[in-house]
This record gives structure tokens, sequence and C-alpha cells, in this order.
């Protein structure tokens, strides 16, 4: 899947849940000594197969002190706490600029603008687009938030996006532009 290329490969450290209401009644001190041990392990083997190593260990270790970071059920991290480790990643990985080589240009041909978006996003091409295009908007999960179907006939320049960007919530989202079936670019935005 990753066809051999270490770039395309990221390894995450593992969150602490001792730091968590229910990691407190086990033992807490053995659950951080045991997670750190394989986080450093894990981290050694990403380093000897130069793979990136992201570190959000110490985001869950705030979740004593920053009960919004955990879970209703007092154990898993919240929605909170993932974003805040998507954060870490978005400025410590180097994403691809294309998902599969034979499907995505390898030019730079959209541009979102603007980036951070606040209330109006267009997509602006370096080239025309014919035939079935489709834009998608996903959040960071891979959930489908929109679908934007252009009519055939129409030769694209540019797409505004702006009337499904307007109701998004701030967060982090992936932009896929698929011309004839085939995904000709994804790039991810930042919704403020």
């Amino acid at each position: 899947m990753a066809a051999n290329d270490t770039k395309s490969v990221f390894v995450i450290s593992i969150p602490d849940y001792a730091y968590t209401p229910y990691g407190q009644t086990a033992n807490p001190t053995q659950i951080s000594a045991e997670l750190d041990l394989y986080n450093h392990i894990n981290d050694s083997i990403s380093t000897a197969y130069h793979v990136n190593y992201v570190y959000i260990t110490d985001i869950s270790r705030q979740g004593l002190t920053q009960p919004n970071l955990v879970a209703n059920d007092g154990l898993h991290p919240s929605g909170v706490q993932y974003s805040k480790w998507v954060e870490r990643l978005m400025t410590n990985v180097v994403l691809p600029s294309n998902l599969s080589s034979t499907a995505l240009s390898e030019k730079q041909p959209i541009k979102s603008i603007p980036n951070p978006v606040k209330d109006e996003l267009k997509i602006q091409l370096d080239q025309i687009l014919t035939g079935s295009v489709t834009t998608t908007i996903t959040d960071t999960n891979g959930n489908l938030i929109a679908t934007i179907e252009q009519p055939k006939t129409v030769q694209l320049t540019q797409i505004d996006l702006s009337s499904a960007i307007k109701t998004l919530p701030t967060g982090i989202y992936v932009i896929q532009l698929i011309c004839n079936g085939k995904l000709f670019y994804s790039n991810r935005i930042i919704k403020e």
C-alpha cells in the first residue's frame, strides 16, 4: 500500500490511559511505565526504518487536569483529544500530495483559496476539466460530509464550494476531486 515508500507511513505513540478516571483505579504508575517502554520501542523501530514517529502520549497525559480530553466512559479519548492528535499529526507528518501516482496529476492542479477557510472556498484549477466531475468533502475520520456533482457538459476552471463550507464546524477536512471516475486531486483544508 505504501509501495515501499517510508515517507508514506507514520507511527503514532500509544496514549496513556493511566491519566483517565478508569486508569486511576488500576496501577497508574505501572501503566505509564509499560506504555513508555512500548513507545520507546516503537520510536526506535520507526527510526531504524526511517518512518516518521509522532508522539501524542503527552496529550493523553493531560486527561486528569483537562477532563474534556476523556470520553464519557472515563477511559477512551474524547473527540477533543482526537482533534489534538490530528493537529499534531498535521504539523509533524508531510502528507503525500497524491494518493495514487497513476490516478492523480503529478502537478498540483488545484489551489484551495483561501486556506484556512471561513465561509468561502473556491477551488482554482490550472487546467480545464471536462466530463463527469465530482467533489467530495470528508472529515478526518473519512465520514462523507458533502458531494457536489458538476454538470457533465461544463468545462471547469473553478469550483465554488462556499455553500458547502459555510455550515461546517471548525476542523480539518479533506477535499477530493474525482474526474471521470478517477481521483484527480486530494487536499486538506482547515475550517476556522
